[in-house]
């Protein structure tokens, strides 16, 4: 009996002394859905530390081995399986804005059509369009309004009127050459294919934009109307052009009386009037080149402006235009800004005592620092007194000048002319007045140097 009675307790003893099994099992961890972290987990010793260990992946062959959340896919190009944010074949894991899986198996931003296969196009957003978004739009296609992928159709007012569940489509991809006056009435964003062009020949402006509109249009090519402006904005319509070119109109390039205008990174040349002229609401023009606009470079009255980094050249005519480079007047009491422009080469006629061939600036105790007004003229007289500049507008820590040499300008006698400066300039750091613009005309940083140059340009160092 005594003997039968040591055996129990000794098998008590040693059945107490046994651990719980997931305990032992080194390769346990109460976190994971599958209750194994991996060999990482050795260390544990019991179940009450086992949340403060981060979870490690053992090798996977599939994606179901892949448990967490950000990294669901198993990328097995490099031999053993490794759980990743995305793959090749797991790209539908990339969305949003980060649409796209890179080389290093994480979601970057689209930023080219290419990028988005199933709607074959990449937003500014850096996403990419849903296609039933989308009112593809291809000249010379067969006449139809279904205006999908693989239907297009043949004109952009077909696109513009194009519905999804009874809403205009948001978005509207133009590709090819176009005859035809466009007119806007809701909200859109336009995106076109490399040299995407539209013309009219018919009289009237090109594009109209109506209401209270808000369109972006985005690299598209408004050219040569018969009679009338490329773009003509009216009633509280926001319109902003992005990389637009609009040239050679038989009007001006763009005429607006809306609520805004936005011109950015854009080229406005060659139009038989001016190159941009606004009526009230709020005109903002930077990073665009404005220029040999026969009728003048940019006129602003009874609104606002905010114009920067442009290059505004060659505009006017000297037997004919009454506004050379630059005519502002905007309402009193608005806020404004004419900051590091190149304003250079442009012409007015003579017998005009106020404005100039360069800016008229009509606005009391304002400030326009930071510019280039150079070589401007009244009928070709670059020694004039309102050549460069008139009205009670100052151009603080600016170079303003009859000639250009000093200025080193690349080639501004050249066809077509080039106005960015060189090595030498003396608009090379006396950009002195503060700031908020930090970046020139080709999007580079301002300063490049120590301190800012005067103009469009900014002379950055090499390697920058």
């Amino acid at each position: 009996m005594l003997a039968v009675m040591i055996r129990l307790a000794v098998l008590v003893i040693i059945v107490a002394a046994l651990p719980c099994c997931k305990e032992l099992n080194p390769a346990y961890c109460n976190t994971h859905t599958d209750q194994r972290c991996g060999t990482d987990a050795s260390t544990i010793e019991d179940s009450s530390t086992v949340a403060d260990v981060p979870p490690v992946e053992a090798p996977c062959t599939n994606n179901l081995g892949c448990k967490l959340a950000t990294a669901p896919a198993c990328d097995l190009s490099g031999g053993d399986g490794v759980c990743v944010v995305c793959t090749a074949t797991d790209h539908q894991l990339c969305t949003g804005t980060t649409p796209v899986c890179n080389t290093s198996h994480t979601c970057e931003a689209c930023d080219s059509n290419a990028d988005c296969p199933l709607s074959d196009l990449c937003l500014p957003t850096g996403a990419c369009a849903a296609e039933t978004d989308i009112a593809y739009v291809v000249a010379g296609s067969p006449a139809n309004t279904v205006c999908s992928k693989a239907t297009p159709c043949p004109l952009i007012m077909n696109g513009l009127t194009a519905v999804t569940g009874g809403t205009p489509r948001p978005y509207v991809k133009v590709s090819g050459s176009f005859d035809e006056g466009v007119t806007i009435d809701h909200s859109v964003i336009m995106l076109a294919a490399p040299g995407a062009q539209l013309t009219r020949t018919s009289d009237g402006a090109i594009v109209t934009v109506n209401n209270a509109s808000v369109v972006e249009i985005n690299d598209l090519i408004i050219t040569k109307s018969k009679a009338g402006a490329g773009v003509f904005t009216t009633g509280t319509a926001a319109v902003t052009l992005k990389r637009v070119t609009v040239s050679e109109n038989n009007g001006s390039g763009i005429t607006c009386g809306g609520q805004s205008l936005i011109v950015a990174g854009s080229s406005l040349t060659k139009n038989e009037q001016a190159g941009v002229e606004c009526s009230g609401g709020s005109l903002t023009v930077t990073g665009s080149t404005i220029s040999a606009n026969r009728g003048g470079g940019i006129t602003a009255v009874t609104g606002s402006f905010d114009i920067t980094n442009n290059f505004i050249v060659e505009n006017g005519d000297r037997s004919s235009a009454v506004v050379g480079g630059v005519f502002l007047e905007p309402s009193p009491s608005t806020t404004n800004r004419f900051e590091f422009n190149t304003v250079a080469d442009n012409h007015i006629r003579d017998s005009i005592s106020a404005p100039a061939g360069g800016v008229a600036c009509n606005v009391a105790a304002f400030t326009a620092p930071n510019n280039i007004l150079a070589r401007n003229d009244v009928n070709g007289d670059v020694s004039r007194s309102n050549a460069n500049f008139a009205g009670p507008c100052t151009y603080p820590t600016s170079t303003i000048a009859t000639a250009v040499p000093m200025l080193q300008f690349v080639a501004p006698d050249a066809d077509p002319p080039n106005y960015h400066i060189q090595t030498g300039s003396v608009a090379i750091g006396l950009a002195t007045t503060p700031t908020t613009v930090v970046v020139d005309f080709d999007g580079q940083p301002r300063p490049g140097a120590t301190a800012n140059d005067q103009g469009a340009d900014e002379l950055v160092a090499p390697g920058q």
